[in-house]
């Protein structure tokens, strides 16, 4: 290679390395900036540096697998091919003319492509970053499961009554701490003794007649006897370091053997096959497959653990009979057989003959495949046959995992008989004591009533209401239901001169405003009322005192349907931006004068912000941009919260509320995970509502089987501002652990200002998913669930101007699930304010069965928290279930009871 030749290639690659480092930079440094603006970057940075430890670690890792075993292949290789392949060619060097040029040129590449891919496979482990940190922050944090106690009278006794179900499913121990908790009141005991049905504990319990009593224990799985925390928090890391040195070392050993096998060295140049390598060749290959055994029988030790989330027609959740009593005696004997042979393999570099490593291979190899035969033998002709006797410890696991999953143990929901009226009364209706609960009876569904606002208050091209949503506020001194939505900005909706005029676009059309208040059952000739409507000056109703303020006033720059990017200028008198429409074709001018946007103070900056986006010239070019001016964009709510906080899901619904005299957005979010042993996935419960609570599941990972609704997000729809609040880490040790690895991200509910408090909500997609689970969860006796007794359907409802028979006919499913519904009512059992959210559920031969969340309402003078995440669930009895109002469905559509009432 001559001089000129090295220069060349030299330049393309600092050339390459130049660009690819500034495609980075471009990548990086907005958000840099980005988090600084929003104020959290102590979370950026620990993601970030995280993403780079566990790339320099893996691909350091490769590097040196590869490296190494590429330096022994080198050293242990002739300068020639075999003559027995390509008529012996010297491909690799002439060892006359030229010895070894070539040879080296070429393992000077294979070294290149080496680091090269090292380099990909560190950064694709970077995206690990979060099993790395949950992994590192998981000391002291451990699931509870809950365990009803039961007495027949008065007792005050050291052993308490546990059934067999509940001993063998929660695996509980000797020595176990538990927690007693008896209407509230908690008492911390240990566990000296098991006995039959029974537990003996340190101390005495009093219980008395009527009580609500459970305990609470350290919850594991039934067949290992590991913790759950395990499974979630430190089980994917060491899955992942497993799968990864088992991957390097197949491929290398793959390689190594391809490799000595064209230089002649696995034959020994011979035209028999025979396995004659030299010793060294022969130690390097055995070594190889000796490692890559052990990683393998690792690996089966994870298989194992699989089987905890394995599923059958009859256990949807976990492992039936077959599976524990035939596939895993057989893992366990794959992995001593796969130490053996690692053993036989590594003992074999000294022997002579070859016999036994290669006969234990070939066990090993028939051993696994026999493996997935003997299961599915048993499971056809013991377990078939027998299937409700032999199945039923693993559906009573089943059962008690997915109610502690899912928030459904004893000690979240009570089953309670309601006395329900079968006919209601004009009197019954309008007396004092119902009147709060008929005045806030939702008549108007969510779809008319947003195109009903379209039509009346959407006033210019370029606003759009993009949902309803319904939220409390006190109105005439008691607490309300309304309907309200935002006055959101839709460029899309413009002429096209308009949409292609990157001016407007930046500067012009940059925020929505205000929003329409209506209250949910009061309609006026076929319209709804409203209690705020309008562009300035805003109409307000009378009875309505939840006014917005001047300044910034309801200025939506942030929402559902803002996407683009747009430039402010804080330091202008007179403002570029289209504020609110005025008389003809004038508008208001504004200047944002909000904290919200990266400053453009450099030159660079704007550079950056060029080639981010789309490499846009504007940027860069004289014009309006000062250095004063600012840039604002991760606008969508929805992607600006899962930049911040990627490791959340969120729902799919957020909420608009008017607080403090600005617009204001609440999202729930909720921590999942799929490794919770022996409960059952979502996707079963999902296939009707999937678009509801699609969101639930993140890209590239399965459904949950687990989820709480630990987080509530609040983001200001004017300065972009986000808080997260979390609600009880105590019950969630996902969010307890995401707290840890970010103490800055979280703010403790008790730091919500109560006003926000007063809208909280308990989200109807985590309802509408625990009220799927409960149709068949809520039979907690094996032999019942087996049969399928006692199982629920959610109700169907009809939606649009047709009648059933029309319906009937025009589709073979003329009716939808029963979608969840808040419910105002005035006090709850205790006789504080709640909001039931209620599900509708159809029994086989009765009317119905209600199931329903109470939500405590926070208002001003009620300022204690409410743990959402443990809102006890009721039930309405099942011989009756209570008539639940149709939502007005068409504009103008009303029954006679609503035109008796209105």
């Amino acid at each position: 290679m001559d001089s000129r030749t090295k220069r060349f290639i030299l330049t393309i690659a600092i050339l390459a390395v130049v660009g690819g480092l500034g495609a980075i930079w471009v990548n990086l440094y907005p958000d840099f900036l980005w988090f600084k603006v929003v104020d959290y970057f102590s979370v950026y940075t620990k993601i970030l540096t995280t993403k780079i430890f566990i790339g320099v670690i893996v691909a350091g890792c490769y590097l040196a697998i590869l490296l190494t075993n590429l330096a022994l292949i080198y050293r242990f290789t002739p300068a020639h091919l075999s003559p027995s392949f390509m008529g012996g060619a010297d491909f690799l060097g002439d060892a006359a003319n030229n010895p070894g040029d070539t040879r080296k040129l070429v393992y000077g590449g294979l070294t290149l492509l080496a680091v090269l891919f090292s380099v990909m496979m560190g950064y694709a482990a970077s995206d690990r970053w979060e099993i790395y940190l949950r992994y590192t922050n998981a000391e002291n944090l451990a699931f509870r499961a809950a365990a009803p106690i039961v007495v027949e009278e008065n007792f005050n006794s050291a052993e308490i009554p546990v059934s067999q179900l509940e001993l063998q499913a929660k695996n509980i121990k000797v020595g176990d701490q538990i927690s007693v908790q008896v209407d509230g009141t908690s008492q911390d005991a240990r566990v000296e003794a098991i006995l039959d049905n029974a537990i003996r504990l340190n101390t005495p319990v009093q219980i008395e007649l009527g009580q609500k009593a459970f305990f609470m224990s350290p919850a594991r799985d039934p067949i290992f006897d590991k913790d759950v925390a395990y499974y979630i928090f430190r089980m994917p890391a060491e899955r992942y370091v497993c799968g990864t040195l088992f991957g390097v070392f197949m491929l290398v050993t793959i390689f190594a053997i391809v490799i000595y096998f064209f230089h002649g060295l696995i034959t020994g140049d011979t035209s028999q096959f025979r396995f004659r390598p030299p010793f060294n060749v022969k130690a390097h290959l055995f070594t190889l497959v000796g490692l890559t055994l052990l990683f393998r029988a690792w690996n089966y030790r994870f298989a194992m653990f699989d089987l905890l989330y394995t599923t059958n027609d009859i256990v949807r959740g976990g492992g039936g009979y077959a599976a524990m009593k035939a596939r895993l005696p057989i893992l366990y004997f794959l992995i001593g057989l796969t130490v053996l042979c690692a053993l036989i393999f590594i003992i074999s570099i000294f022997l002579q003959r070859n016999t036994l490593a290669f006969g234990g291979l070939a066990v090993f190899l028939i051993a696994g495949f026999l493996g997935q035969i003997y299961p599915v033998a048993i499971q056809r002709w013991q377990v078939e046959p027998r299937k409700q006797v032999l199945e039923a410890d693993y559906i009573n696991y089943n059962i008690k995992a997915t109610l502690q999953a899912y928030g459904l143990a004893e000690n979240t929901v009570t089953e309670e008989e309601y006395p329900l009226i079968e006919q209601l009364s004009y009197d019954d209706i309008r007396s004092p004591e119902n009147a709060s609960v008929f005045n806030s009876i939702r008549l108007w569904d969510w779809r008319p009533l947003r195109r009903t606002f379209r039509q009346l208050q959407e006033l210019r091209s370029q606003y759009d209401f993009n949902d309803v949503d319904i939220d409390r506020y006190v109105v005439d001194g008691e607490i309300r239901q309304v309907m309200l939505s935002g006055r959101e900005l839709n460029i899309n909706e413009l002429p096209a001169e308009i949409r292609n005029d990157w001016y407007k676009q930046t500067y012009t059309y940059t925020h929505g405003y205000g929003a329409v208040v209506s209250p949910v059952n009061e309609i006026n000739n076929g319209k709804p009322n409203m209690y705020i409507k309008g562009l300035p000056p805003i109409d307000y109703t009378e009875q309505w005192q939840h006014r917005f303020s001047e300044t910034p006033g309801p200025r939506i720059y942030y929402g559902e349907r803002t996407d683009r990017y747009v430039i402010v200028h804080p330091e202008r008198s007179e403002g570029l931006e289209f504020d609110y429409p005025q008389e003809g074709q004038q508008y208001a001018e504004y200047a944002y004068q909000g904290k919200g946007g990266v400053q453009l103070s450099s030159f660079w900056r704007k550079m950056v912000y060029m080639l981010k986006f789309n490499n846009e010239i504007n940027f860069v070019l004289p014009g309006e941009i000062s250095s004063e001016s600012r840039i604002l964009y991760e606008r969508n709510i929805k992607s600006r919260i899962q930049k911040i906080a990627p490791f959340l899901r969120y729902d799919g619904d957020p909420y608009i509320i008017i607080h403090d005299g600005r617009l204001i957005w609440m999202i729930d979010a909720y921590t999942i995970t799929h490794r919770y042993p022996y409960s059952v996935s979502m996707r079963e419960f999902v296939s009707e509502r999937r678009q509801q609570i699609s969101d639930t599941q993140r890209d590239g990972e399965p459904w949950g089987n687990y989820i709480r609704n630990s987080v509530k997000v609040v983001v200001d729809a004017y300065d972009g501002t986000v808080d997260f609040y979390i609600m009880e880490r105590e019950q969630d040790p996902i969010a307890e652990c995401y707290r840890k690895i970010f103490p800055n991200l979280f703010k403790p509910f008790e730091e919500m200002p109560d006003e926000l408090k007063a809208h909280i909500r308990y989200p109807t997609s985590m309802f509408l998913i625990q009220a799927r689970v409960y149709q068949n969860y809520h039979m907690k006796d094996p032999v019942t669930f087996y049969a399928g007794e006692d199982k629920w359907e959610i109700g169907k409802e009809l939606y649009d101007n047709t009648d059933a028979q029309t319906r009937q006919a025009a589709s073979p499913q003329p009716r939808s699930p029963f979608a969840p519904q808040p419910v105002a009512q005035s006090s709850g059992a205790n006789g504080q304010p709640v909001e039931p959210v209620l599900c509708h559920h159809q029994t086989a031969g009765t009317r119905g069965i209600g199931i329903y969340v109470d939500v405590a309402l926070h208002t001003a003078q009620q300022t204690e928290s409410h743990c959402m995440a443990r809102c006890p669930m009721r039930l309405a009895p099942i011989r009756a279930a209570p008539c639940l109002p149709v939502p007005e469905r068409e504009t103008g559509r009303r029954t006679d009871a609503s035109r008796e009432l209105y």
